[in-house]
């Protein structure tokens, strides 16, 4: 292989991993400022987790989002992670494929690592039981206030 045909592959591969942080950190400020500006929070940390790319839509990824805040009326911790989409125009929570329904978002679920299950966040049962069960909820959304205690 020629050197000119390496030096053109070598900033070939920069190149995108560039770009690839360039869309995180693009998520990230998106995200800061929009979460930021929610008055019943302070605190508010954004940090993209990991990039998946959506092989069903061309130009599209999927961004893990771990995001850490304080909720101002009585100081509790939120340390949500959640999934966002965007082509680098347009990001949203949702995507479905209209020619089956599927949900897009069920691609994409992040894996669970053994330091995910962290015995502070444990609501019940044994921290060392063989099968786990983890619950995602929104500490915003009345519904799930009112849900995560009964499951």
């Amino acid at each position: 292989m020629s050197l000119t045909l390496k030096l053109l592959l070598s900033a070939i591969l920069l190149n995108s991993f560039l770009y690839a942080d360039k869309s995180a950190e693009k998520i990230e400020d998106f995200l800061q400022e929009t979460i930021g500006e929610n008055p019943n929070l302070e605190n508010v940390d954004i940090d993209v987790v990991d990039t998946i790319k959506v092989e069903q839509m061309d130009g599209w990824n999927a961004y893990i989002v771990n995001i850490d805040a304080l909720i101002k009326k009585d100081k509790r911790k939120i340390k949500q992670k959640m999934i966002w989409f965007s082509n680098g125009k347009i990001i949203t929570k949702e995507l479905t494929l209209m020619s089956s329904n599927e949900s897009l978002t069920d691609l994409v679920k992040p894996s669970f690592k053994d330091s995910d299950y962290k015995k502070e966040n444990l609501i019940y049962g044994n921290a060392n039981a063989k099968h786990k069960v983890a619950i995602f909820s929104d500490p915003l959304c009345p519904y799930c206030r009112t849900f995560v205690p009964k499951a």
